[in-house]
């Protein structure tokens, strides 16, 4: 990655698409996912039906789920 892409940058990588997040000093880069409607969906309802116990299973993905929505992006 170039030295120039800032926190919110959206890229490509592969087949998928990410939004920039950080990087740090020894040269690890972070950034989010863009997961598909499907998938947000799909997500949604797993959250749903763990509902507040927060069921944890160790041998799981770990993972964080952040769902943006404003006037200028929907859908």
């Amino acid at each position: 990655m170039a030295n120039s892409i800032l926190f919110g940058d959206v890229f490509r990588f592969r087949e998928d698409f990410f939004v920039f997040l950080a990087s740090s000093p020894d040269g690890f880069y972070y950034a989010a996912k863009i997961i598909s409607k499907s998938q947000t969906q799909a997500i949604e309802s797993q959250m749903n039906r763990l509902g507040s116990s927060g069921a944890i299973r160790l041998d799981n993905l770990l993972f964080c789920f952040v769902k943006l929505s404003t006037p200028q992006f929907v859908d």
